[in-house]
């Protein structure tokens, strides 16, 4: 045991507890484990949870390519709430938002690229370079702005802000999807009030397909589209650089223009690197980041590369039903959290969304298996018509060589 501590102990100097402080962490922590053991295996407890969370983020990252930060941020406050003063006793800090977006900072650098990679192999390469650029530089200057502000901005509000913004995402995603659905009814409506289905130009004409054409013909881009994606950059960029949340924007800018998930996948990787990269070196300089924090953070990018793996492959299984849930679940989970503060009401809520998700997502395997069997079912059905027919024509064949032959 003692040479567990001392191998903990140097790799990771800073978190291990004073004698003054071993008082304190026996009793803030006697709630969640034994409070000698938890002392006394600080440093593994916290790297093991850091491990936990970052793959659990990065799970869902590789599933919908952002909410990473949101699961940890939720995961690593739960934790702090209940631990007390315990917790902040890490190189980490004492402030858990803070902290966490410093951690999202060095995860980015390196996890961004691999999604943006990843995404590019799985068929996502219709993003225009104009809109890249459009995205680039003013991500760049908000991202700069940002961190200056994580310096001057108090912990506590930067909780509210973190709060609110979550739940502003979460009520313009609700909306929206909302808004989408009422235009696919109202569409169903006018098919069946008309009589009769809907012509190859209505379709051509459909706002959704015109915008899919314009942004594939890079010199076609509305100078509208971009000047969407140079203010949702610069939000994605301050709200990435406060809290480390930085997708949502660019999701809810994807609902409006009403285009296809993957979009996203690659654009919002591609186009936030040069800032990812300016403010990790910004964040080194101003030493928000110490040398004592990056054994965890190695630790933490680590784990989410398994994650995003784990979750790419996922993925490739998930509709747009669980999708959706996730995205407004992890949303609303966030702003409750962080506004109300209460961590038996935030275990009752992860528990819940946990299990809301996993739901959805069985039910749309379910069917989805169920229209893969009906389209097998019609594919075998065609086969067996094209061969009775060839059969037929064979037959007719014959018989008209037998004629020949009689003749």
């Amino acid at each position: 045991m003692d040479l567990v501590n001392s191998t903990a102990a140097s790799a990771f100097p800073s978190i291990l507890l004073t004698t003054e402080n071993a008082a304190v962490a026996l009793s803030s922590s006697s709630s969640l484990i034994g409070g000698d053991q938890l002392s006394a295996a600080s440093p593994m407890f916290v790297v093991g949870y850091l491990i936990l969370i970052n793959f659990l983020g990065s799970f869902i990252q590789g599933i919908t390519t952002f909410g990473d930060a949101i699961v940890i941020q939720i995961l690593w406050h739960a934790l702090a709430s209940a631990t007390g003063d315990w917790l902040h006793q890490s190189p980490l800090g004492a402030e858990d938002v803070q902290a966490m977006a410093l951690l999202q900072y060095s995860r980015t650098v390196i996890l961004n690229p691999m999604v943006a990679k990843l995404a590019y192999s799985a068929g996502a390469r219709f993003v225009p370079k104009k809109l890249i650029i459009a995205s680039i530089i003013p991500q760049l200057l908000a991202t700069i702005f940002g961190e200056h502000l994580l310096v001057i901005v108090p912990h506590e509000l930067l909780k509210f802000y973190f709060g609110v913004i979550c739940i502003v995402f979460a009520a313009s995603f609700t909306l929206l999807k909302g808004f989408r659905y009422w235009q696919e009814i109202q569409r169903e409506k006018r098919k069946i009030n008309d009589d009769e289905p809907m012509s190859a130009t209505t379709a051509v004409a459909s706002p959704t397909t015109q915008l899919n054409e314009t942004i594939e013909h890079e010199p076609m881009v509305q100078l509208r589209v971009q000047v969407a994606f140079v203010i949702t950059s610069a939000v994605a960029g301050i709200t990435g650089s406060l809290t480390g949340v930085g997708g949502p924007p660019f999701m809810i800018l994807i609902l409006i223009l009403n285009l296809p998930p993957a979009f996203v996948r690659l654009l919002f990787p591609l186009a936030s690197l040069p800032a990812l990269y300016v403010r990790y070196g910004l964040a080194v300089r101003d030493s928000l980041i110490t040398v004592d924090m990056i054994p965890y953070h190695a630790v933490s990018v680590a784990a989410g590369v398994v994650g995003v793996l784990c979750g790419n492959l996922i993925g490739k299984r998930v509709g747009p039903k669980t999708f959706n849930v996730v995205v407004f679940v992890l949303l609303v989970l966030a702003a409750m959290m962080m506004l109300l503060d209460v961590p038996w009401l935030s275990v009752v809520l992860l528990v819940s969304g946990a299990a809301l998700m996993t739901v959805v997502w069985f039910a749309e395997q379910r069917e989805l298996l169920a229209k893969e069997e009906e389209q097998t079912a019609e594919a075998c059905e065609v086969i067996s018509i094209c061969d009775s027919v060839q059969a037929e024509d064979l037959e007719r064949r014959y018989d008209d060589l037998q004629d020949e032959v009689a003749i």
